[in-house]
């Protein structure tokens, strides 16, 4: 298991030639007390009061993440922050819709050769932001965005660039959080000259800012960056830029402080080329470098930032529109889904029935596919449904309705140590009691199957091997001709459907603790190994599902027992035994959990349980096998 060593954030250093002058200080924070203080101030505010917060652009939260609280200048030692509040510039310009990145066309451009281009030339009203925009509208023909952080921040060796200068811009944004009552203005000396700088006078703004970075990394992680708020997304990325992140991360304890550092990796090691593959992307940040006189550190930050390019669309999208897919099987799409007929119309048509052996069958209602959305306006009568089982159940992690018994709470969005009720895709809304469905409407409402109102935590371990021949060579797809995976598949008790071997996330209990105990229980019975055999495979079988596997998704599951108010959200993990070492030994057999279990070729023509065919498909590209 990966350990982080948190390091203290070190003093960072002044941008040459601006009259902003850093020196030298221990970094200081305030008291635990205070800063619990500053946060229930932050709690108190009314959070449907957000037109009258203060609004803050990338650079002032940027530099606001970066000023010392009482102090009120940045670390001596930073040469970062100069190109990054320069990225920043041209990240919110974007943002405002004035400028784009080039469309890449026939000929493949990397994210850091695609020029800027201006869109609209129409002022913002921003000092700074006005600046940049008239040097790139003057500008012919147009630059790269690793062109224009150079010239920004005056560190081009092109003297007729140096005209494209922003000057003094950390002194300018300074003075900006001061006339919006965030800082103060102060002078101080230090030994042979005066400084001037900026404390903090509010300093809520600050720990909202903070609680903002700490809860996108932490408590509204999602799957996939592309899901994530943009804004959010660029802020965290920029302020690493400007190696002002781990100011964010300070007060988190060391459980919280490795979880927001793995996730924050985990964006760093996307490949950008790679990713906007399948969408526009309005401005790269592969160029952002600190200083010419830091060459070493300019690399190690160019390469960095070259993968921020998975960041911005040409447009932003709406998080109701466009955050989560469209779902398929908890619903009756009404397109050739009768279910009263033959299902072979409709792969789909089977899952608009919903009920038990002891209840009739529920019909949910038709909802067409630009209806889903909770954004659509649509004549929408749900069916309430929840399972007599899980109605009258008196098992602890069973909820009961707080829409019939006023004295029940429930902490929603939050981690309540015996239920974690928060989402992967972010905070969700609650509606008369209960929460509401994201994805959209499912035309039931109520549990159906499910024990918990909200998302309903799984975890799905995917464990495959190369198919091999007598020889031990890789058996290659005569049609695509690219090798064969085998997965381990089983065949489920309740729906006799092909599926990973998965299950729900117990209380209390880990993802990789869920993953291994269900790979236990529905694939292993150890017919054939005596005791010292069976204690040396779960050794091996806990060791690489502890400190091994590929996350393949985490998120919202398109599943037949999903409703308005309840749904499966789940956490996909591939363990593959490429040398057939280990996991690729085993002689799998139908657990307690499972009718049988097997090895079978991994292709699109097996039908999965629920969203199964989504995740192996996802194995098959990770390893560029057949599909």
């Amino acid at each position: 298991m990966t350990t982080v060593i948190r390091r203290n954030v070190r003093p960072t250093a002044s941008n040459t030639g601006s009259a902003y002058s850093d020196s030298a200080s221990s970094n200081t924070f305030q008291s635990n007390q205070s800063e619990r203080d500053d946060r229930d101030k932050v709690d108190e505010r009314d959070s449907d009061d957000d037109n009258k917060e203060t609004r803050l652009t990338l650079m002032e939260e940027v530099l606001l993440l970066g000023l010392k609280d009482r102090e009120g200048y940045t670390s001596f030692w930073n040469d970062c922050i100069s190109s990054g509040l320069r990225g920043c510039i041209l990240t919110e310009l974007s943002f405002r819709g004035r400028v784009e990145l080039e469309k890449t066309g026939a000929r493949r451009r990397t994210l850091a050769n695609r020029k800027v281009i201006l869109l609209d030339d129409t002022a913002t009203g921003d000092v700074l932001l006005d600046e940049a925009l008239r040097h790139i509208k003057d500008t012919q023909p147009t630059e790269t965005v690793q062109s224009w952080i150079e010239y920004l921040s005056g560190e081009c060796w092109n003297p007729l660039k140096l005209k494209y200068q922003l000057r003094n811009v950390r002194e300018r944004l300074a003075k900006s959080l001061v006339d919006k009552g965030i800082c103060s203005t102060e002078k101080q000396n230090f030994f042979l000259f005066d400084m001037t700088t900026h404390p903090l006078s509010d300093s809520v703004h600050k720990v909202k800012l903070v609680k903002k970075v700490q809860d996108s990394v932490l408590s509204r992680w999602p799957n996939d960056p592309r899901r994530m708020d943009k804004r959010i997304l660029a802020l965290i990325y920029l302020a690493h830029a400007s190696d002002v992140l781990e100011n964010a991360f300070t007060s988190l304890s060391d459980d919280d402080y490795e979880v927001a550092m793995k996730h924050v990796r985990e964006l760093l090691d996307l490949d950008p080329d790679q990713e906007t593959d399948d969408s526009d992307i309005v401005i790269s940040f592969s160029s952002i470098r600190t200083s010419v006189y830091s060459l070493q550190i300019a690399a190690s930050m160019g390469q960095f930032l070259s993968r921020m390019g998975i960041l911005l669309g040409t447009r932003i999208n709406n998080y109701d529109s466009n955050r989560i897919p469209l779902h398929h099987k908890c619903r009756n799409c009404g397109r050739g889904c009768d279910p009263m007929k033959s299902t072979t119309t409709c792969a789909n048509a089977k899952f608009t029935r919903t009920g038990t052996k002891d209840q009739v069958a529920i019909i949910r209602p038709v909802i067409p596919d630009e209806k889903v959305r909770w954004s659509s306006s649509f004549d929408y009568q749900p069916v309430e449904f929840t399972a007599e089982k899980v109605r009258t159940s008196t098992k602890e992690y069973v909820d009961r309705d707080p829409r019939q018994d006023p004295s029940v709470e429930i902490p929603w969005n939050s981690d309540d140590r015996l239920c974690d009720r928060r989402s992967y895709h972010g905070t969700y809304k609650i509606i008369g009691r209960v929460p509401q469905n994201p994805c959209g409407r499912t035309g039931i409402t109520g549990r159906g199957h499910l024990g918990h109102f909200g998302p309903n935590h799984a975890a799905d371990p995917i464990v495959t091997r190369w198919k091999r021949d007598a020889d031990g060579e890789k058996v290659i797809h005569t049609e695509t001709g690219k090798p064969i995976l085998q997965f381990v598949c089983i065949k489920r008790k309740d729906t006799n459907e092909y599926a990973i071997p998965g299950g729900m996330v117990d209380k209390k209990e880990k993802v990789t603790d869920t993953l291994q105990r269900e790979f236990q229980e529905e694939t292993l019975n150890f017919p054939e190994l005596d005791e010292r055999k069976k204690h040396d495979l779960l050794a091996t079988i806990k060791d690489i599902f502890e400190n091994g596997g590929i996350r393949i998704y985490c998120g919202y599951v398109d599943d037949p027992r999903n409703t308005d108010n309840s749904w499966m959200e789940t956490t996909a993990y591939n363990f593959h035994d490429g040398n057939n070492e280990h996991l690729a030994l085993i002689n799998v057999h139908g657990g307690s959990d499972a009718l049988s279990a097997f090895w079978h070729d991994l292709g699109s023509e097996t039908p999965l349980f629920a969203s199964h065919a989504d995740f192996v498909e996802r194995v098959a590209h990770l390893h560029q096998a057949h599909w």
